[in-house]
């Protein structure tokens, strides 16, 4: 489960520096990039980055747990 979570984070952090470089490079050719695009791009990369924190800190919950008896 941990390299599933690392994974979505990585996938998130690339998919922003993506559309970053996208937006920013657009400065100089507007409509290249539609921003409806960039916006659900950013939402997924967006959900895709909670979920795998998500992951990572149900992961911690479980190894804390300790059961005695």
């Amino acid at each position: 489960m941990q390299r599933t979570a690392c994974s979505l984070i990585a996938l998130a952090l690339i998919a922003f520096t993506t559309l970053g470089a996208m937006l920013l490079g657009d400065s100089f050719a507007p409509a290249r990039l539609p921003p409806l695009f960039a916006g659900c791009a950013a939402g997924v990369a967006g959900l895709a980055l909670m979920l795998g924190l998500c992951l990572l800190d149900h992961r911690g919950d479980a190894k804390r747990q300790v059961r005695f008896g």
